[in-house]
């Protein structure tokens, strides 16, 4: 990324330099610098906008976009500038029929031209001018001049930089976690070999984003209204539901009699979010194996930019209920407040009150826990740390031996079996891990005892797995292959991971 995105975060930082700030002020300085920013350019392009407010403040608040509001993330001046640049083009094409001036075209081009300088796919967002009554320029021939200048020099920024940087990119690492081995090139990624594959057959890598779409559609969606954290803070379900359903219908009942908004503007809006989402999602796929099929290609926070462009697509003047009626908008007001407490009380218990034994995220490997034989399970209890339980990720590590050894797995919470089932270890892979999911999710699962515990039915010394685990640990109850009871330690789990 250019300097842009960290721009406010910067100053807050040097801000706290010239006070001789600890690291840890100047990190909570830039954090507060980045929210303040990202506040005052959303309150601002919530004004500006002449229709849909209460969508668009619906939009600006939901938990994902206020948790990355708060970090020093590139994410959040970047959403902020999206929004405004919506509701600068909203204003110039629905607002008024007066000629724009030179500072209402100057405004257009400066903010398009930060966003691409934050992140260049959004670049894209500059073609939304197009919806802009040539009217509104005077001339249709000023219109096109005015409006290809505009996506050319947003283009070209991004373009600019990207030159820039090009020599700052990094092959993507084997980090071979827990091995001896220093990080090396992953042969198996190569971002040339892939664009390749994409154009020899266009069609088909078409087919992959499609599939790729409807198979993870639905934790797309969630991650957006938010799954926090590491993709590993999953929000209830009823507040997902509901946060979604107020967008939704926000959007359809705000309609206004005297703004219309035409069906060549919508056709403009889909064709951009469309453009937008495969363009991220071409991206991510350059550094997958060359020709694999993806899993993740998108994370929900990518959609943020692009969501009150879905918001304006519903629009319609059919449906008009006046959500600034003060029984209404208190009504509105209420549910915000209701589901950003309830955020936070999920973050509380996330990160400031950890449950007794909480298992380790993995992480900082150091040894492992022996080679799993017949008679040295793994067994390892802790509490569980989500709301809701859906699989568990176990880090296997093979030792860079083929192994053919069958294994058991099994889960139970409370005495009750979650997860039994046998597996044969040549199908685990270094660093990769093996998914186990319940039956059904668990829910209210959090601080309730969970036991897992591995077996080996055949396996031989030189022919068995063996799991790594973190060097330090909080407080938790690890039985390693010897027999010994190891207060404190534990393998490094990853809950709830797409």
């Amino acid at each position: 990324y250019s300097p842009v995105p960290y721009l406010p975060q910067a100053v807050g930082i040097s801000l706290g330099r010239l006070f001789n700030a600890s690291p840890l002020v100047l990190m909570y300085l830039g954090r507060l610098f980045n929210l303040l920013a990202a506040l005052a350019l959303t309150d601002y392009a919530i004004k500006l906008m002449p229709l849909l407010k209460w969508a668009f403040l619906l939009l600006a608040l939901t938990p994902m976009a206020v948790f990355e509001r708060s970090s020093l993330s590139a994410d959040a001046l970047t959403d902020a500038l999206a929004l405004l640049l919506i509701a600068l083009v909203a204003r110039d094409a629905y607002e008024s029929d007066a000629r724009i001036d030179t500072p209402g075209i100057a405004a257009v081009a400066t903010v398009s031209i930060l966003l691409s300088l934050c992140k260049p796919v959004y670049a894209l967002l500059s073609l939304l001018s197009l919806i802009i009554p040539a009217s509104r320029f005077g001339s249709r021939r000023r219109h096109l001049l005015l409006v290809g200048g505009l996506v050319v020099v947003s283009f070209l920024a991004a373009a600019l930089w990207l030159g820039a940087a090009r020599n700052i990119y990094a092959a993507p690492l084997d980090m071979w976690p827990g091995g001896p081995l220093p990080p090396r090139p992953d042969p198996s990624i190569s971002v040339p070999a892939q664009l390749t594959y994409i154009l020899a057959d266009p069609l088909r890598y078409a087919g992959i984003f499609i599939r790729n779409m409807g198979d993870y559609g639905k934790a797309y969606l969630e991650q957006f209204i938010g799954t926090l954290g590491w993709l590993d803070t999953a929000l209830p379900t009823w507040l997902l539901i509901t946060y979604g359903t107020a967008l939704v219908v926000s959007a359809l009942i705000s309609g206004n009699p005297s703004i219309p908004v035409r069906g060549r503007d919508k056709a403009v809006m889909l064709l951009v979010a469309v453009g937008v989402v495969a363009t991220t999602a071409t991206v991510a796929y350059l550094t997958f194996p060359l020709g694999a099929s993806p899993t993740l290609l998108l994370q929900g926070r990518y959609l943020i930019p692009i969501a009150p462009l879905a918001a304006l697509m519903l629009y319609n003047r059919r449906l008009t209920v006046d959500l600034s009626r003060p029984t209404r908008s208190g009504f509105l007001a209420g549910y915000i407040v209701i589901a950003l407490s309830a955020t936070l009380i999920v973050l509380v218990n996330r990160y400031y009150v950890p449950p007794v034994a909480l298992a380790m995220p993995a992480g900082s490997v150091g040894l492992n826990v022996g080679e799993i034989l017949p008679d040295r399970p793994v067994v390892e209890e802790f509490e569980c740390p989500v709301a809701t339980l859906r699989a568990i990720r176990i880090p296997f590590d093979t030792m860079g031996r083929q192994n053919d050894s069958r294994l058991r797995i099994r889960l139970s919470v409370d005495g009750a079996a979650l997860f039994d089932q046998s597996i044969v270890a040549d199908m685990l892979n270094d660093g990769h891990g093996y998914d186990i999911v319940p039956i059904q999710p668990v829910e209210n699962c959090f601080g309730r005892v969970l036991r897992l515990q591995v077996d080996s039915l055949d396996g031989t010394s030189g022919n068995a797995v063996t799991i790594p685990r973190p060097q330090t640990y909080y407080r938790g109850l690890l039985l390693s292959p010897n027999g010994l009871a190891q207060p404190g330690r534990g393998i490094g789990l990853d809950f709830n991971l797409p």
